[in-house]
Order: structure tokens, then sequence, then C-alpha cells
């Protein structure tokens, strides 16, 4: 089978699974189309109910992070960075700020030739900009969320931002990532939303620094000291040398070492300490329920890992969603139960006592 050219060459598409979601810093626009409110914490919107509705159990309605991997080698291609025009009726074009890549032509059709950008250079006063908007910078970042995965939604999930200040992190990190591994598959990343002051335009072209809630990506803090463990024993040891002359290890001692510091003591890294509570926050437990769902007096007597840990807790969330809806369906049968009928003593004919 042969692919049509220009429509499923190799050239021609783009390979990614389906898309779950977007993942939005801000609230829903407003009645007369207007940019929402700035949010604190990501808000999912699912292609599909079912998968929102995973979603929402999992992470509760704000979450602030989040683990997810990168379904790509490269900062190119997990997170597409361009400047974008558009209407209502659809996006005018695309450009690197420079060449346009994608444009709208007045045949109502969309064309790739290149071709320069109308707004390359091009000084606009406030008013200009009002009635000519131009192009505006773009990032859309694809992720995985092992945990849509793992309830059988397989696919990719969008964060889009506009902000200058995330386009240039996020980029910067996975740049860093991708040139001390050489690929960004496999790692696992945190996802989070973090305030931070910027410099922000302000009034009469001066600028002022103000607190917003910024996009961060950065590798998990256990595969960081992975990372740091390995790098310091290549330092020590030649190519292929075992430490001590001792024999190399085999792959599965090897892989079993792997595991046991990959599952270390999570409860004294404040990141997971941090997350941990998110997670009882957005899961609407109690610190006495969580200890609970961890068969523990206390946290730091808890032996498995960081996911044993967050899945004890859902489970303990849903067991405790049951038990509520349980208790409210007999609540209910209660109320509606028809009244008992009243005993009537024997030997007065039939007719109630009177008190």
């Amino acid at each position: 089978m042969a692919p049509i050219v220009g429509l499923t060459d190799r050239e021609s598409i783009t390979p990614r699974f389906p898309r779950l979601g977007k993942l939005k810093k801000g609230g829903p626009k407003t009645k007369d189309g207007g940019r929402g409110k700035d949010l604190e914490y990501f808000r999912f919107v699912a292609e599909k109910p079912d998968v929102q509705a995973v979603f929402d159990k999992r992470f509760g309605p704000k979450p602030v992070s989040l683990n997810v991997y990168l379904p790509y080698d490269e900062v190119e291609d997990a997170f597409a960075t361009w400047k974008e025009k558009w209407l209502a009726g659809g996006m005018v074009h695309r450009c690197d700020g420079v060449t346009m890549t994608v444009w709208l032509g007045a045949d109502g059709k969309y064309h790739t030739d290149p071709k320069p950008c109308p707004y390359c250079g091009l000084q606009q006063t406030e008013a200009q900009k009002k009635a000519d908007p131009p192009c505006d910078e773009m990032g859309r970042l694809s992720v995985v969320i092992p945990e849509l995965w793992e309830a059988g939604y397989v696919g990719y999930v969008t964060l889009e931002t506009g902000g200058k200040h995330d386009l240039m992190s996020i980029n910067e990190c996975l740049t860093v990532a991708q040139e001390a591994r050489g690929t960004l598959k496999g790692i696992r990343f945190v996802l989070s939303r973090e305030l931070e002051e910027v410099s922000t335009p302000g009034e009469g072209g001066k600028r002022m620094r103000r607190k917003m809630w910024m996009v961060k990506i950065a590798p998990a803090a256990d595969w960081v000291l992975l990372q740091l463990q390995a790098s310091r024993q290549a330092a020590m040891l030649g190519p292929g040398q075992a430490p001590l002359g001792l024999p190399a290890p085999s792959a599965q001692a090897q892989a079993e070492a792997q595991a046991k510091a990959e599952t270390g003591p999570w409860q004294t890294i404040p990141e997971y300490q941090d997350r941990f509570r998110e997670q009882i926050k957005s899961l609407g437990l109690t610190n006495s329920e969580a200890l609970s769902a961890l068969s523990v007096s206390k946290v730091g007597d808890y032996e498995g890992d960081f996911e044993d840990a967050v899945a004890a807790l859902q489970d303990y969330a849903e067991w405790k969603a049951a038990k509520a809806e349980e208790a409210a369906r007999a609540a209910e049968a209660a109320e509606n139960a028809p009244p008992a009928t009243e005993a009537v003593p024997a030997g007065n004919g039939g007719e109630p006592v009177s008190s």
C-alpha cells in the first residue's frame, strides 16, 4: 500500500496518538469572549466526558502539579512554539516571527509555501494593534499522563501557553534535559504552577514587576538523584570497570539496585512532602484519614514508595466516597419508607387506646 503524496506520506504527517484533552492556565472565556481569569492550578478540559471523569477522580478539580512523560525525543517535537494570528473564523497564519509557514489565502484555503510575516518589524500603536492585532506567541507541550493510560485512555494531553516567561522557562529546562540524556523519552517530569514575580509591560510603556502564576516543568527529584549517582560512579571508574576489581554486577542485580534507589525514603524529600500534602487535599482527606489509608501512625513509618502511597490514598478516597453514597441511599430509603402501622391492643374492640 503506497501513501498518498501530500496527505499520508511521512513528510506530510506528524506521528502522534489522539489528543485526550488540554491543560489550561486560565478560566473559561468571559461572556464577551475575553480571556478568562488566570488560575493558580491547571484546568483540564477533556475531549470526552469519561476521560474528564477519570482525571477529576485521580487529581481533583484543582491540581497544581502532575507527573508527566514526554512522547518525543527532541524539544522541537515535544514543545512546538510559534507566533500565530487568530480571528473568530480560525487561524489566519502561523510563523516563526519572520516567515509564515501556514497562511490563509484569499481563496479560503491554507497554504504552506513560505511567505514573509506582515507583522515582522512592523511598529504599531496601541490603537493600531486593537484594530489589526498582530500575531502572538504560542507554545504547545505534548505530555503523557500515566494515570490516564492506566485507566485505558491512550493519547496525549496538550498544555497551551502564550506567556513569554513560560515559553522560555519550559524550553530552557527541556533543552538541558535533552542535552544531558540525548532524549526526552523516559524522563519523569513534574509539571506545576508556581507563583513568581516577573517583569511585565505597564502604563506609559514602563516595565513593572508583578506576581503571576507561571507554568514550570522539571525532571522529578528522584530521577535527577539517580543520574547524579550514575555520573559520580562513572567518573570514578574506567569504561567497563567494576568497583574494587569485583565482577561487574549482572543485569538483574543492576535492575534491582535501580529499583531500590527509586523507592528510597521519599518522605525526606521536600518536593514529595509537598506533593503528598497536595494529594491529600485534592482527594478531600484529613491527615488522620491519610494515615489510616497507609496503615501507619506517622508517614515516615510507611515502607512503600511514593506511587504506592498515592495509590493507597486514592483507594481510601474511593472507599470513603462509596461509604458516603451508601449512607446517603440508606438515609433516603428511611425517609421514603411508609410509616409503621400502629399496634392495636387486644380487648378493646379494635379501637385505638387514648393516651
